[in-house]
This record gives structure tokens, C-alpha cells and sequence, in this order.
């Protein structure tokens, strides 16, 4: 992926050099009402502008790391930045957003399944999936991540559920153990089922 978003990035940048623009230390923003912000890192080369989310002004932003990576969104209308961690998926209007990392991706990013509402001023976390847990040792356990997520309609979202199994008995490798269907019902995002 890492080529593929550096690609995008480059071609990104030349489609719109008005709006950011990559500087010794990261990245300079230009936001709606013509404000500049910048986003500082360490690795200023690492930042990749990826895209313009028009309907809700988000700019996605992903930082690589030097094995791993996570995402971010820059809100164009307030300069503030969220950082999803995961891969963003648009639901069919651009109302919400899904962010998420599977499970095969864990050994060097964990994995997430988060939604988003993208409507306001800032991105709003809604929903998140328990994808890891603590282990005995004071460590984190990643225990399953979301494998290809599809919005259904903008109320209704599915994803396949693939966890780890290490032992052969169960399976061994990575195995998809069911689909999620999260639906948005009086105003939260609500699993309705889980079928195996």
C-alpha cells in the first residue's frame, strides 16, 4: 500500500496545489476560509495527502510509519484532526465513515472497526468494535478484524469477522469465523446480528 499512497499523494498534490502543500516538517493545509494550519511530524515525508472528502470537507492524511500506518482526517472547516487509525470506507451519501484494519494487518498495525458521522464540523466516533483485549501479561490481544466491509445503504453496514488461529485444531491461519450486520436504529449503530 505504501507505494500505491505515495502515488496517490503525488498525484493528489498536483490536482490540488492550492490546498496543501508539504514542507521540511509535514504538511501546510489551507482551510476553507483561507487559514493556514500545519501538521508537524517527525518524519515530514511520512505524511500522505491521499484525498478531498468534498460533501463533508475532510482531507485523509495517511502517516507511515516504519512498518505500520494510520490515518487521519483534517477537517478543511476547522483545522482540527482526527486520527481513525483505519482505512476509510464512505458510506453511500458521505453521512458516515468506517475506519478499519483487519486482522491480517495486526503484526505491525492493530486492528479496528470504528464508524464514524462525518456531518458535522469534526469527525464524531459512534461506534467502535472490541477488535483487541487485555491479556494477563499487560498486553494487548488482538482477537478478530473486520474483512470486506460494505455499506448495504447508509443505515446498514456488513463486514466478515476474521480472526487468528494458531493452533491447527482450530483451523490454523487466518479464519473468517461470520458476518456483522451493524445497522443505525433512534440514532446509534447497533450489531442486529451476527451470523456464523
Amino acid at each position: 500500500m505504501g507505494e500505491c499512497a505515495e502515488q496517490r499523494a503525488t498525484d493528489f498534490s498536483r490536482q490540488h496545489p492550492k490546498l496543501v502543500q508539504r514542507t521540511s516538517t509535514g504538511l501546510r493545509i489551507t482551510l476553507d476560509d483561507g487559514r493556514k494550519v500545519s501538521i508537524r511530524r517527525e518524519c515530514a515525508l511520512c505524511l500522505d495527502p491521499i484525498a478531498l472528502h468534498a460533501p463533508s470537507r475532510l482531507l485523509l492524511v495517511r502517516e507511515q510509519f516504519s512498518e505500520g500506518n494510520t490515518w487521519w482526517l483534517f477537517s478543511l472547516k476547522t483545522g482540527r484532526g482526527v486520527e481513525t487509525e483505519g482505512w476509510p470506507l464512505f458510506s453511500p451519501s458521505g453521512r458516515f465513515l468506517f475506519a478499519f484494519n483487519g486482522i491480517e494487518e495486526s503484526g505491525y498495525t492493530r486492528p479496528i472497526a470504528r464508524i464514524y458521522d462525518i456531518t458535522g464540523d469534526d469527525p464524531k466516533l459512534l461506534w467502535r468494535g472490541l477488535t483487541t483485549s487485555r491479556h494477563k501479561d499487560g498486553g494487548w490481544v488482538h482477537k478478530w478484524g473486520p474483512k470486506r466491509p460494505t455499506w448495504q445503504s447508509d443505515e446498514k453496514l456488513t463486514f466478515d469477522v476474521e480472526e487468528w488461529r494458531s493452533s491447527a485444531a482450530d483451523g490454523g491461519g487466518f479464519v473468517t469465523t461470520g458476518t456483522y450486520v451493524l445497522q443505525f436504529l433512534d440514532g446509534q449503530w447497533l450489531p442486529s446480528h451476527y451470523v456464523k
